[in-house]
């Protein structure tokens, strides 16, 4: 974040390693954290969030993610 040159306040933090018929893509991990009660509170609840950051580590084919997949929480 800081690379990017916006600064802000780390707030919350969230992974996801994709497994065998677990999340593959990033709409299924958003819809995923979306519909979970503590991943939600970790990345939406706080009012004082205004942005998230994802990223993904490892090779990707056709939109879907093999490895670790990040999601950070800031306050800008």
């Amino acid at each position: 974040m800081a690379l990017s040159g916006l600064g802000g306040e780390a707030r919350g933090e969230v992974l996801a390693c994709p497994g065998e018929g677990f999340y593959w893509t990033p709409q299924a991990i958003a819809d995923g954290w979306w519909n979970s009660t503590s991943h939600w509170r970790s990345l939406y609840a706080d009012a004082q969030i205004n942005a998230v950051a994802c990223g993904a580590y490892g090779p990707g084919r056709g939109g879907a993610a093999y490895q670790t997949i990040a999601c950070v929480t800031y306050r800008i």
